[in-house]
């Protein structure tokens, strides 16, 4: 799993170490424009965000966040001095002086995987922890066009599990092992056909998602209809939606 804290050196260096600890891949910055590049070159599943950075403030990294359609998928934990002042709505809301291990217990209950032995013992945060378990999913909205953006950042997240997107034309669905897409259908077809019809789909309207992590076990009776990087495919289609839109 991959974290990113943004947040002043004093706090984001025992959080940063936390997180390490927990076995997640993390990084961290002091200041919300830099973190905006790492989110686009990391693909983090987690951010931990102080209420004021160097440049921008929590409330204005969220809304950054929650604007873009591929980043909707990222788990924003917001840290605060008064947790119960107005405050934009993140996925957890926790204080600034937090223990370390108790907000990466926290985030392993948001992102819906085991705690590290290391955490077991620590029982703060009864309350985050609770509310954290019925946000097991990744889900929100697809913006017309871009749902193949959405299976590449899903690629590059490495996650197992099946992405189910709806839109005015049915429901289609891919499935991923380790971030590799093998499988997909939509309606009657399957494969790259499949990928083809959901292009088609996200081109006139809204659509919606939720991604849901299966373990590989679990994915083993779902046959392999897509056999090659999802960049090539999806090259492919668009190079073959093209050559047919020209003559």
């Amino acid at each position: 799993m991959k974290a990113l804290v943004v947040m002043p050196a004093q706090h984001s260096e025992p959080l940063a170490e936390a997180f390490a600890e927990a076995d997640f891949d993390v990084r961290h910055a002091a200041s919300g424009l830099y973190a905006l590049t790492l989110i686009e070159r990391d693909r983090p599943h987690l951010i931990v965000c102080a209420e004021a950075t160097e440049d921008l403030s929590g409330a204005e990294l969220l809304e950054i966040i929650r604007e873009d359609p591929l980043l909707r998928v990222v788990k924003f934990m917001l840290l605060v001095q008064d947790p119960t002042g107005p405050h934009p709505k993140a996925d957890a809301l926790l204080r600034l002086t937090s223990s370390p291990k108790g907000v990466v217990q926290t985030a392993c209950h948001l992102l819906g995987v085991p705690e590290p032995a290391t955490l077991i013992e620590d029982s703060s945060l009864p309350e985050e922890r609770k509310s954290a378990l019925d946000e097991s999913w990744y889900n929100g909205k697809i913006a017309p066009g871009a749902a193949f953006q959405l299976l590449d950042w899903l690629t590059g997240m490495g996650e197992s599990g099946c992405l189910e997107m709806n839109f005015s034309g049915g429901q289609a669905r891919v499935h991923f092992l380790e971030g590799k897409p093998f499988h997909a259908e939509f309606g009657h077809q399957s494969g790259v056909s499949a990928l083809r019809e959901i292009f088609f789909a996200t081109q006139n309207g809204v659509g919606t998602f939720s991604f849901a992590r299966k373990q590989p076990p679990e994915l083993e009776p779902i046959p392999r209809t897509l056999h090659e990087p999802i960049q090539n495919i999806l090259l492919r289609v668009v190079t073959q939606l093209d050559e047919s839109l020209r003559r």
